[in-house]
């Protein structure tokens, strides 16, 4: 690559001198030509139905990779047909599998990303191994830290004379994930006419017309209105009353009272020790403060103490046995 040479000379004068006089010199700086202009690159647009069809071969575990592909892979996941073929595509009967998780129960759309979720845990072989494993069975009350205790419930357990306890705890940024789904959807999906079109459209009919009735077109109006906000509602697949929720089990062999004033409370520490004289037991201590509280050191600091542990786990919403803890009602 050639290079050009640019003099730049420094004084007072104008006038070619002599580089030996004092207070005179020249500098030669040398300054590289401008680099090629890189190959043009060529790009392939794919309509939408080549997404349509390719989301008709990705595997469950591969779904959130697909959507983040581009704009159409996204709005083939926004669709109730990908999660009907995907929950048609992995389904087989399983014994204990809740009756709304069956295929009669499937044609709501309403909350169907999440039933096909809870439905895959059941019947796809991978995630039902991923509840299965040794990680799992072991219990860290740890990750819930943080965490807004929702409500606690208790029952007698065994024949053995054991209790079982339940906390549910939610995130304290939980974000309806068909809220935070429904911002992007809003800005790719077609442009469709809105209820105020509509509406001024039967404006202007009755007013060639009739030319009346003003009282009962606000009326017809605000019935269209809320017939619209009903069927949204009811056609939200993105719709999990359960998200970020968690589902904390104490399996105890001593009674152990857990007051109801630590519900709408944050976690904010939790300890872990062995006790028994053969270390058999463990002992959990809850800390909560209330939940605008930003710092764990407090008047209203709330301790809870559960000794005789003989069991702990942990189950996310998804999980087979959040929904079958005894006690839980499922929220619609």
């Amino acid at each position: 690559m050639k290079s050009q040479q640019l003099k730049v000379t420094t004084g007072r004068s104008t006038k070619p001198t002599s580089p030996s006089k004092p207070g005179r010199h020249q500098v030669q700086v040398q300054v590289a030509a401008p680099p090629p202009p890189p190959p043009q690159q060529v790009y392939f647009y794919y309509p939408f139905d080549f997404w349509e069809i390719l989301g008709s071969f990705i595997l469950p575990e591969e779904v959130g990779t697909f959507a983040r592909l581009c704009r159409d892979s996204y709005a083939v996941v926004n669709r109730p047909q990908f999660w009907v073929g995907l929950y048609e595509r992995h389904f087989k009967p399983v014994a204990g599998m809740p009756e709304r998780l069956r295929p009669d129960c499937m044609c709501r759309a309403r909350g169907l990303k999440a039933n096909v979720v809870r439905a895959l845990y059941y019947t796809y072989d991978p995630f039902v191994e991923r509840t299965m494993t040794l990680r799992r069975a072991i219990c860290d009350p740890h990750v819930l830290k943080e965490r807004i205790c929702v409500k606690s419930w208790q029952t007698t357990g065994s024949s053995h004379g054991q209790w079982k306890l339940f906390i549910k705890f939610q995130h304290p940024n939980k974000r309806s994930a068909s809220s935070s789904s429904n911002v992007l959807w809003d800005r790719i999906k077609p442009k469709i006419s809105s209820l105020e079109d509509a509406w001024d459209d039967d404006l202007d009919d009755d007013a060639a017309g009739t030319g009346g009735g003003g009282g009962d077109e606000v009326d017809r109006f605000s019935s269209a209105v809320e017939s619209s906000s009903l069927m949204r509602e009811l056609a939200d697949i993105d719709h999990n009353s359960e998200s970020e929720c968690s589902i904390l089990h104490i399996t105890s062999a001593s009674f152990c009272r857990i007051p109801a004033s630590i519900n709408g409370l944050r976690l904010v520490d939790i300890c872990k020790t062995m006790t028994g004289s053969a270390f058999q037991f463990n002992r959990l201590r809850l800390k909560f403060v209330p939940a605008h509280y930003r710092f764990s050191h407090c008047d209203s600091l709330e301790t809870v103490i559960i000794n005789d542990i003989v069991g702990m786990k942990v189950y996310d919403w998804y999980h087979p046995s959040y929904e079958m803890c005894e006690g839980y009602v499922w929220a619609r």
